[in-house]
């Protein structure tokens, strides 16, 4: 490098970047440093447990930066949200609570003995994707599955074991309402139900490694930070 050459930035802090997963996409803050800053900052998405490939797993194009400013960059489809009326399960006012299904603490819990349904009316497109999301706090026995009813139903993944439950369910003409579908034997728990309506530009659900890289005004990379770890529902 020449005398004049900008120099080769230093690497951005672990506390400098935030990255919070959300519905089809990441928000990312980042904290510009004002010694050793960069000019421009490339963000990298990978698959979870993936080693980094710049050319593959490269976000857009590098984020133009100045000294001590706060960038906030969104990564997917930033306008999705949640279309379901208290998903945290707060009262069973909005919820239909069939067989063995009841609403209290927080959570929506079905006792074993018979199956049923817990369910909300939705406003659905024929054609259209909608994702959906859900954790179960607790399961002692039994099976839970997301589905769209309502003219033919949708089915999704029967679940038998605790966790955030991640699903897709691609709407048939008919479709009114989404339930959560209790086999008999189901004696568990649910809370935190986000279902949305997927669009092409969200990014794929799942566990994601983010990646940031500083660069000067030559594109000459700094040393990346990461790996930001996140699920993007």
């Amino acid at each position: 490098m020449g005398g004049n050459d900008p120099a080769i930035p230093t690497a951005l802090a672990s506390d400098a970047v935030t990255v919070m997963g959300l519905l089809g996409y990441a928000t990312l803050t980042i904290s510009v440093p004002t010694a050793g800053a960069p000019s421009q900052i490339q963000i990298y998405r990978v698959p979870a447990g993936n080693p980094l490939d710049r050319e593959t797993h490269a976000v857009g194009s590098p984020i133009i930066v100045a000294a001590g400013s706060t960038v906030s960059y969104i990564d997917g489809d930033g306008t999705r949200a949640n279309l379901i009326n208290d998903s945290a399960f707060n009262s069973d006012t909005e919820w239909t609570t069939g067989d063995g299904w009841t609403i209290a603490g927080g959570v929506a819990t079905h006792a074993p003995g018979t199956a049923g349904t817990l369910s909300q009316a939705l406003d659905m497109e024929f054609g259209k994707t909608y994702r959906t999301a859900f954790t179960v706090t607790d399961i002692f026995a039994g099976t839970v599955s997301p589905r769209l009813t309502g003219g033919t139903d949708v089915s999704g993944d029967a679940v038998s074991s605790a966790g955030l439950v991640l699903d897709r369910l691609t709407a048939v003409s008919g479709n009114t309402e989404f339930t959560l579908d209790a086999a008999s034997a189901f004696d568990g728990a649910i809370d935190d139900l986000i279902v949305f309506l997927e669009t092409a530009t969200c990014v794929d659900a799942g566990q994601w490694d983010y990646w940031v890289e500083p660069q000067n005004s030559e594109n000459i990379a700094g040393p990346v930070s990461g790996p930001f770890v996140v699920v993007i529902f």
